[in-house]
């Protein structure tokens, strides 16, 4: 897949050409960065919408800055299981798949186990320090990292077999017409035979007005799934008073602890659940 190809200016969503290591759009002369080796395809009209990016991109550019894991998405059981089971879940779906979107892909954690079942996998976020992380950590030929904001994805229409957003509209703070953009944007993108997947960190009494929310907006819901982690979350924010958390930490990294905790869980019903998964087509 041929970046160039597919690529569209967040101002006005016509083709971008290269001109001086600048994207440039031929429409309304927009240009965009390209930042050690990443295009920066975000809008700078000054819209709600920008405003709205650019308060996202300082408040994640700063947490990046100061931590390198800042939500634990590496070293966590709980994480690395919700990665396990989209990719999984992916795969099922379209055992041949060839384009993927990872939407606030952060660190690249789950980009790069996507890129191990899809010929190409895009990632895209609003925060360039993350990205540059991601870029300098997974070199590889079919992983690209574009920063982009979830409301304004800079793609043709039907470019993508699947869409994911894991943990996207409340992992992201997305709320009001936010939200709506960024719902309607995964849909754009993706193709007529494609598959979006959400997840989220919710209370489990939210579940059922999130799932309300997917299915009042243009999508089919196709599965529900919940990833029985309550446990695991129960313990780690149960320690998180504590200074010196490191054997914790340790033990809630474990791949072992984190399955166990997972299979109690999963007695509760959906009560056992932090993480919901919808798996949504088009209508």
């Amino acid at each position: 897949m041929e970046i160039n190809d597919i690529v569209i200016c967040p101002n006005c969503k016509s083709n971008l050409h290269v001109e001086d290591a600048k994207y440039v759009c031929a429409n309304c002369k927009s240009h965009y960065e390209i930042v050690s080796n990443i295009p920066v395809l975000i809008s700078h009209q000054n819209s709600f919408i920008d405003k709205e990016q650019k308060k996202l991109a300082d408040y994640f550019d700063l947490k990046y800055a100061k931590d390198e894991d800042p939500w634990d998405y590496e070293s966590s059981a709980a994480e690395k299981m919700k990665y396990e089971f989209v990719t999984n879940l992916i795969k099922e779906l379209n055992p041949n798949i060839k384009t993927v979107l990872d939407v606030a892909c952060s660190f690249g954690y789950l980009t790069n186990k996507l890129s191990g079942i899809s010929e190409n996998v895009i990632g895209i976020d609003v925060s360039i320090h993350a990205l540059m992380k991601a870029n300098e950590k997974y070199k590889k030929e079919n992983i690209t990292f574009i920063s982009a904001g979830a409301e304004n994805i800079p793609f043709k229409n039907k470019t993508f077999d699947a869409v994911i957003l894991c943990d996207g509209l409340n992992g992201m703070d997305l709320t009001g017409i936010h939200r709506e953009n960024a719902v309607k944007e995964s849909l754009r993108i993706l193709k007529d035979d494609g598959y979006t997947i959400f997840t989220d960190y919710l209370k489990p009494n939210q579940f059922e007005s999130y799932i309300d929310y997917i299915k009042k907006s243009d999508y089919v819901i196709k599965d529900v799934y919940y990833l029985n982690d309550r446990l695991w979350y129960k313990l780690k924010y149960s320690f998180n008073a504590f200074k010196d958390n490191s054997l914790l930490k340790k033990f809630l990294s474990s791949m072992g602890v984190g399955k166990t905790l997972s299979k109690i869980s999963s007695l509760f019903g959906k009560s056992g659940s932090n993480h919901i998964c919808i798996v949504a087509t088009r209508k």
